[in-house]
């Protein structure tokens, strides 16, 4: 038993691996409550004095215990013990769970490469924390009252301008939609539509897909290849739906984008069947290689309803979200709830995001991003090339995850047991729930996300991955 400068009690337990044994006394006293959400722990000079042990140990053992969740350290500020229920909810005993469209595995998820996910401590904690001080401080007595159905008008506005100028989106302030995420937008879209099925990409979200289900109403699943949704389908389909979701700028989660010819046809046969197409513009600022394709909505703006979401360029937590709709549609959209539990938008918050585009913080945070997920695409795909060159790469021009097409030999549960063994967290394009029931054979491959793990731990927890794709067969062939 040893005793640290600030009156913590460790029990480091026998045997090799400094570094390993003393993280597995941190996770026990931090499993074990003694070491509540909060506490600050000593600096890694001090506790190294304290232990007899070389500040490198200490610092490895903090950045482990920092990329597995259990604790984050704040510039300037120390190193702090998260809250241990999220870590323990990703503990599973019996098997593999889903939630939406991730697979969460058995033990704990010590490398968190599920897809969608932005980097972890990526905010821009500086630039928000100015907004809202300056909100707090010029912001009038009215802002303390219950906000506009449509959003604040600040924010609504400094929208309007960021997407004309950004996505090519035809934004009118008087017809954006501040939502509480995309998910709520959908749901309130869905809400007002005729009965009649709905069009989806036939590989897609299946939270979002579950949203447009509520009620009973029907799916018609839209096959995906190399251009996009393809829209003969769509056109063919009778009776025709009353509507069609789709990602165009990057499909989600194969990666392609939708073609040119693609786009009118749909936009034609919108019109000519009285449809509604629904856009979801999820990651539409993280374009690497090529100039970035503009909105689907800037074509036909009264036959589309473009979303959007703070939820990768900042954070999902957030839960900031807005949609550019006909103007027959806004109000009601506005107005609508798909349930009383409906999520609420806190007017400070939007009023701070309003700041951050004002100031053009918001721009500069998203250029910035763009520039380190580029570098950690690059860097997985070259690892991947030289050392699991049995897979194929997709999807890699854009977003915050890559696709890996598996060889008929190896399966996804082959690479699945490889990664879970290693606390390894991904998504599988079958298992993982994201392809629905069509003529289209189902894909088979893993969806890699590149963008959640900190910057301290990328590297490791790719070479972790490497490992396992290795292990599962995908390494070069002897």
């Amino acid at each position: 038993m040893v005793q640290s400068g600030l009156d913590l009690l460790l029990a480091i337990p026998p045997g090799r691996g400094r570094s390993s044994r003393l993280q597995a006394a941190l996770r026990d006293a931090i499993r074990r409550g003694r070491l509540t959400p909060g506490t600050r722990l000593p600096s890694t000079r001090a506790l190294a004095f304290d232990l007899g042990l070389s500040r490198g140990t200490i610092v490895d053992a903090y950045a482990q215990l920092a990329a597995e969740g259990w604790i984050t350290t704040i510039a300037a500020s120390g190193t702090f013990v998260n809250d241990v229920t999220a870590v323990q909810d990703v503990a599973i005993s019996d098997g593999t769970a889903r939630l939406g469209d991730e697979i969460r595995t058995p033990g704990e998820i010590r490398h968190d490469l599920r897809p969608g996910r932005p980097a972890q401590g990526s905010f821009p904690r500086g630039p928000w924390l100015a907004a809202v001080r300056k909100v707090l401080a010029r912001a009038p007595d009215v802002s303390w009252n219950y906000g506009h159905p449509f959003g604040e008008a600040e924010l609504r506005y400094e929208l309007a301008i960021y997407l004309r100028r950004v996505r090519g989106v035809h934004a009118d302030p008087a017809h954006v939609v501040v939502t509480a995420g995309f998910a709520d937008g959908l749901g309130r879209v869905s809400s007002l539509l005729p009965s009649g099925r709905i069009a989806v990409e036939a590989t897609g979200m299946p939270t979002l897909r579950s949203i447009l289900q509520r009620g009973g109403r029907r799916l018609a699943p839209v096959p995906v290849d190399h251009d996009g949704a393809v829209t003969d389908a769509v056109t063919d389909m009778e009776p025709a739906p009353v509507a069609m979701m789709l990602t165009p700028a990057h499909q989600y989660p194969l990666g392609a984008s939708l073609g040119a010819e693609r786009r009118h046809q749909l936009l034609a046969w919108a019109r000519q069947t009285d449809g509604l197409i629904i856009e979801d513009d999820y990651d539409g600022e993280f374009r690497y290689d090529r100039q970035p394709i503009g909105a689907l909505q800037a074509l036909d703006p009264d036959r589309v309803i473009y979303g959007g979401t703070t939820s990768k360029t900042m954070a999902p937590a957030l839960r900031l979200g807005w949609l550019a709709a006909p103007a027959a549609f806004a109000e009601r959209i506005a107005t609508t709830y798909p349930s009383p539990q409906a999520p609420a938008v806190s007017v400070i918050e939007q009023l701070a995001l309003a700041e951050l585009l004002r100031s053009g913080s918001y721009d500069r945070h998203v250029r910035r991003m763009r520039l380190e997920y580029r570098r950690r695409r690059d860097h997985l795909v070259e690892r991947v090339h030289a050392d699991a060159p049995r897979s194929t790469v997709h999807g890699i021009a854009a977003g915050l995850q890559l696709v890996l097409e598996l060889p008929a030999d190896v399966t996804e549960d082959d690479v699945l047991a490889a990664t879970r063994s290693r606390g390894i967290a991904i998504s599988a394009l079958q298992s993982g729930g994201h392809h629905l029931e069509s003529r289209q054979p189902p894909p088979r491959g893993i969806v890699v996300g590149y963008a959640n793990p900190p910057a301290h731990a990328f590297h490791a927890s790719i070479d972790i991955l490497i490992e396992a794709l290795r292990d599962a067969g995908l390494g070069p062939s002897r």
